[in-house]
């Protein structure tokens, strides 16, 4: 049973760490098309 998939420790930080890069980059890319 431990080798099914991911845990479900490790799928909420992999999607808590995806949210917080997320929510830094996009920012960034939304100015930077704007300021074209």
């Amino acid at each position: 049973m431990k080798n099914y998939g991911f845990t479900l420790a490790e799928v909420l930080i992999t999607l808590g760490t995806i949210g917080v890069v997320a929510a830094l980059t996009l920012p960034a890319l939304v100015q930077n098309n704007s300021n074209r």
